[in-house]
């Protein structure tokens, strides 16, 4: 019986009313009235004693080192925010222009990338990395004034009517979107950029003007360089 509780490592102390037991598993403590048992779950704290009544306060559990929880439920993870969300919102840029030439005239300039630099300042060089008419999947690099060289890869595209390229990298992605529509009298080209993700919106905001700028140019240009191909038909 000794070798038992000597095996089982019980100590027993008697203090003034005050009983602890302390083994591999589960230690009680009696003292006003409460009772404490641990184990390797974790720690509860209950009412015991003559009194039927409840403790005055709740019982607190702790779970795996967790902070105690009134109704002893798991801990709520809250989850983070974004701050201020306007500055998480999508930046958008565009602008249109009425074309005297048809829709498929205009189409033609709008999509030969690689000569968009012939018509506007604003594109040092357009360079295809693949051969034939746009399609989705192509991709190309293009060199503009103030900005680094931009790898851009077509992922929408109407033949004839629209195309849509995206740039960047995780965190900042921008969509550049060019469509032709006809009206009376020729075409409505309109040049668009969106700027997204956490930090597209943050960069798009710092060059509003040189994007609203090169949009102009562009616009301009497509203009121009449209209605001397209908006039020539070269």
């Amino acid at each position: 019986m000794y070798a038992a509780r000597f095996m089982r490592r019980v100590r027993r102390t008697e203090d003034g009313g005050r009983r602890t037991e302390v083994g591999g598993r589960r230690r009680r403590a009696e003292d006003g009235g409460r009772r404490t048992e641990e184990d390797g779950r974790g720690k509860t704290e209950r009412h015991v004693g003559g009194s039927s009544d409840p403790p005055t306060s709740e019982a607190s559990v702790t779970v795996s080192g967790r902070p105690p929880s009134s109704d002893n439920r798991p801990p709520t993870v809250r989850q983070p925010t974004t701050g201020n969300r306007k500055y998480h919102q999508a930046v958008d840029f565009q602008i249109s222009v009425d074309v005297a030439a048809p829709p498929d005239i205009v189409w033609d300039v709008m999509s030969d990338g690689e000569r968009w630099h012939e018509w506007t300042a604003s594109v040092r060089s357009v360079k295809r990395l693949d051969k034939g008419p746009l399609r989705i999947g192509s991709r190309a690099i293009i060199r503009q004034p103030k900005f680094p060289p931009a790898l851009w890869t077509v992922t929408a595209l109407v033949p004839g009517r629209s195309f849509t390229w995206i740039s960047g990298f995780p965190g900042m992605w921008v969509y550049a979107t060019h469509s032709v529509e006809p009206i009376a009298g020729g075409t409505r080209a309109t040049l668009s950029l969106r700027f997204t993700s956490a930090l597209g919106p943050w960069f798009g905001r710092m060059t509003r003007d040189i994007n609203n700028r090169y949009l102009e140019m562009e616009a301009a240009g497509l203009k121009r360089r449209g209605e001397e191909r209908a006039k020539t038909g070269a």
